[in-house]
């Protein structure tokens, strides 16, 4: 309120309005003058806001290796159960051995062949997820300007130059509130 009566005291005197004689002039209305900006600096707000964001993580998993066919078991017991008929065509034994040695061989074949291809591995899994992400947003600038010896600050819109428009309202101020 200080400012403002201030304020006031000082529009109009620079407007003229001045005691002549006994008798007071009358002004009032309002107008635009350019003042030298003495510095600014940018204004900037928190904003929080809700972002998807992927998260990633090493995990391990299996390598592979082990399958879950008996094919290769199923061929090997009848192709060993056809070679031991052949050896013992008269004998049934012979053809059950047969069959349980090729299954045999065929499993210890198929686990051969998996090693080095078992074990685990190390493989990125990512995931997104909603994460509130607080940033700082430019929402205008502080200027700091003179008036009539007086400093003043005001916040803008954008970046001022080397001077920043003012509107002066003058009012006498015995009306002024």
């Amino acid at each position: 309120m200080k400012k403002t009566i201030g304020f006031a005291i000082s529009i109009l005197a620079l407007t003229g309005v001045a005691l002549s004689g006994g008798a007071q002039a009358e002004f009032s209305g309002t107008y635009e003058i350019d003042v030298p900006v003495l510095s600014y600096s940018e204004r900037y707000i928190t904003v929080t806001e809700v972002r998807p964001v992927q998260e990633c993580r090493e995990v391990a998993v299996s390598a592979g290796g082990s399958t879950s066919s008996d094919t290769p078991e199923l061929l090997g017991a009848i192709i060993g159960g056809a070679i031991g008929k052949e050896i013992d065509d008269d004998s049934k034994s012979s053809t059950v051995i047969g069959a349980l040695l090729g299954a045999s061989i065929a499993s210890d074949l198929e686990k051969k062949n998996a090693q080095g291809k078992g074990g685990t591995r190390m493989e990125t899994r990512c995931t997104t997820v909603e994460r509130q992400v607080e940033t700082q947003k430019l929402s205008g600038n502080y200027v700091n300007y003179e008036f009539q010896g007086n400093v003043f600050r005001a916040t803008v819109p954008s970046r001022p130059g080397s001077m920043i428009k003012v509107k002066i309202v003058a009012i006498p101020v015995d009306y002024a509130n």
